[in-house]
């Protein structure tokens, strides 16, 4: 439960479910707290460790252990797996332990990896996540189709959008017609990331390097961390951008750096339906994407704009040319519930799918 997207629509969720009927645990296979254990804990939550092993080696000993959280925590009226093709053995793991209710949830439209292995690996999985799961959640079409397979989710899947807080993400709207990166002003650019390699933060290097040379006047800042985060400050400084490429780290505050900026960045590989995509939109902020990024995520407010991954200059002639006005605070909470993207809506159709019964949690 470190920041990220997933998490935080997690996050969003626990806090808005009524805790005096369903009360969620948290079971994670990471060592030391996470960024949001303590208000877990406040809110009446527990974070569960268990060992996890991708090995095939050890697939039947860490079945046996998630079991064993399972059965010794419990008893549960439903275990929800966000872990992408690794639900199939947590979720056979719940069956074993006895809990009635197992749902599997996609989060994303690829993962890394090739190879015969890999793709035995997830044939396997997929075959143990149709066996055990007694329900299939996706953020988006293309996210259920990746992990569960198009029949599969067409006929059984449920799409349950990314819910977003929109007590704290809420707009600073400019005055009306207003263009957000005026071609001759200095323009904020940032990144909500995990410092991954499907986030192509070399990308934004490269980006960066070109708005230079060009002259634009920018910051371009890096919110998140991740295992190639001193790889990237290395390339940053290997090319002398410290003075407009700042690295942030992990903030609580995202989204007053999102209503300080003038457009976000998301060059990703891939992705299922990005959260911080949606967080943006909720701010007004217009956002730069590569194509690679599901339409799906688009709430229709003229604020994204989809463009080639290996071409940086294609992205720097958006952001020298200016970008849209921020739409108005009605438009975009119309949006929003239009596509169901309020915690509301998302907790209306989560909680039929538990079923919880009294004296029972989720996790």
């Amino acid at each position: 439960m470190n920041r990220g997207g997933a998490e935080s629509m997690l996050m969003s969720l626990y806090r808005g479910v009524d805790r005096t009927k369903t009360q969620f645990d948290f079971l994670e296979f990471t060592d030391g707290e996470s960024d949001f254990s303590a208000e877990i804990e406040e809110l009446g939550g527990r974070i569960l460790k268990c060992k996890w092993s991708q090995s095939p080696s050890h697939f039947l000993s860490t079945q046996k252990a998630v079991a064993r959280v399972i059965r010794d925590e419990g008893p549960y009226a439903a275990v929800h797996s966000h872990t992408l093709f690794a639900s199939g053995a947590v979720l056979n793991a719940a069956r074993v332990a006895g809990v009635p209710v197992r749902i599997a949830h996609a989060h994303s439209t690829s993962d890394a990896g090739a190879g015969l292995a890999k793709q035995s690996y997830r044939a396997a999985a997929r075959w143990l996540i149709r066996r055990n799961a007694t329900a299939q959640i996706a953020c988006s079409p293309d996210a259920g189709r990746y992990l569960f397979g198009p029949e599969f989710f067409a006929n059984d899947g449920v799409i349950v959008p990314n819910a977003v807080d929109l007590k704290r993400f809420r707009p600073k709207a400019p005055a009306a017609g207003e263009l957000r990166v005026p071609k001759t002003n200095w323009v904020t650019l940032v990144s909500v990331a995990r410092f991954e390699p499907v986030k192509n933060h070399r990308f934004l290097v490269e980006l960066a390097d070109e708005l230079r040379a060009r002259e634009v006047g920018f910051t371009m800042k890096f919110v998140g961390q991740g295992s190639l985060q001193s790889a990237i400050a290395a390339e940053i400084a290997e090319k002398n951008l410290g003075n407009w490429i700042e690295m942030l780290g992990l903030r609580s505050d995202v989204e007053e750096i999102l209503r300080d900026s003038d457009a976000l960045l998301m060059p990703s590989l891939w992705e299922g339906l990005p959260v911080a995509l949606v967080e943006a939109q909720a701010t007004g902020l217009p956002c730069l994407v590569s194509e690679t990024v599901t339409h799906d995520a688009d709430l229709g407010l003229g604020l994204l704009n989809y463009l080639p991954i290996d071409s940086v200059s294609a992205w720097a002639d958006v952001i020298e040319a200016g970008l849209p006005h921020c739409p108005t605070s009605p438009e975009i909470q119309d949006a929003l519930d239009a596509r169901g993207y309020t915690v509301e809506a998302s907790l209306e159709k989560l909680l039929p799918l538990y079923t919880p019964s009294e004296g029972t949690r989720a996790t």
